[in-house]
């Protein structure tokens, strides 16, 4: 094995230094060639004979020590290009300068090697960021996946809950519009007061039948079918309304089409009730075959009596809602 002596030693440390020095800074052609005539006088004067090795750790050694490791040798390969260039220029009149030469050769090859390893490193870190991104992207799917699977399975005793509602839904409006058509069936043989009362007693029960069976169904699959209140901000369904509404008023207010159908069904109703109990003949013969003695007068007197009581109601409670308004 060839051994190295203290003045190989020396040589190298100061062919380290050259290309640590190329490696410092872009330099001036006159500034590399006077550090190329040093390094024949002191190194290349003799039988010395550099180590590739050695060159291969010198640059090992300053790729180490950058903090910039995409660009690490640009001033060297800049510098090298200019070593290159006076080599060229003078080599049929220096011999020494093939020394020289193969020294570029040397330290180009090793930067080669270096720039295919960090293409190399660089391909396989983006590979393995590509990896990383599609297993991450593969966990989320899966999670995913998972929870609409959980979510599938969840919802199909709700599917089924709602296709029987909706069924009883179905089966309360046709059993309904059956009533009803029983009763029109009979509408010349019956009084038209009976007629419309029960009509308005059945609208009221599948009407009022179907929204309950509405609401479960909003309840079961977390929909809110409640209007937003005029009145408030707040929301009394959960407690912490200001106002102090009475039951009818929330009604009125969260659920206004439930509040004004049965209004007017209602209204219906009393009016149609009214009017059958003021049927002037109904109520003569009633009158006057139980209670002879009463006038006649009296009986009229009754009669218009129940005929204004509904509208008068009615105009209390407006006048009421309307001074309610004006003092908020």
């Amino acid at each position: 094995m060839e051994q190295r002596n203290f003045s190989d030693s020396s040589n190298d440390f100061k062919i380290s230094k050259f290309i640590r020095d190329l490696n410092q800074d872009i330099l001036s052609k006159n500034d590399i060639k006077q550090r190329i005539n040093l390094l024949l006088e002191e190194v290349y004067n003799g039988e010395y004979r550099h180590s590739y090795a050695m060159i291969a750790g010198i640059l090992v050694e300053i790729k180490i020590s950058s903090n910039d490791k995409t660009e690490v040798f640009t001033c060297l390969s800049e510098n090298l290009q200019v070593v290159k260039e006076i080599v060229d220029e003078n080599l049929e009149y220096d011999s020494r300068l093939v020394k020289i030469n193969k020294l570029y050769d040397h330290i180009t090859l090793e930067i080669t090697r270096f720039n295919y390893l960090d293409q190399v490193v660089g391909k396989q870190s983006d590979l393995i960021n590509k990896v990383m991104d599609q297993r991450r992207l593969f966990d989320e799917t899966t999670e995913k996946l998972n929870k609409d699977l959980k979510d599938v399975e969840s919802l199909k005793p709700e599917i089924i809950s709602i296709i029987g509602i909706f069924s009883a839904i179905t089966l309360a409006f046709i059993g309904g519009m059956t009533f009803t058509s029983s009763t029109l069936t009979s509408i010349n043989e019956a009084s038209a007061y009976k007629v419309i009362f029960i009509s308005s007693i059945c609208g009221i029960v599948i009407f009022n039948t179907i929204f309950c069976l509405i609401y479960i169904i909003s309840k079961m699959i977390n929909k809110n079918i409640f209007s937003r209140c005029s009145k408030s901000n707040n929301d009394c369904l959960t407690g912490i309304c200001n106002e102090n509404c009475f039951a009818y008023k929330k009604i009125q207010y969260r659920l206004p089409y439930v509040y004004w159908i049965n209004f007017i069904l209602i209204s219906i109703l009393c009016l149609d009730f009214v009017a059958w109990l003021c049927d002037l003949k109904s109520l003569a013969i009633v009158f006057r075959g139980y209670i002879a003695q009463i006038p006649v007068i009296v009986v009229d007197i009754l009669n218009w009596s129940l005929i204004c009581l509904p509208i008068i109601i009615i105009i209390c409670y407006l006048g009421f809602n309307f001074y309610n308004k004006i003092q908020r």
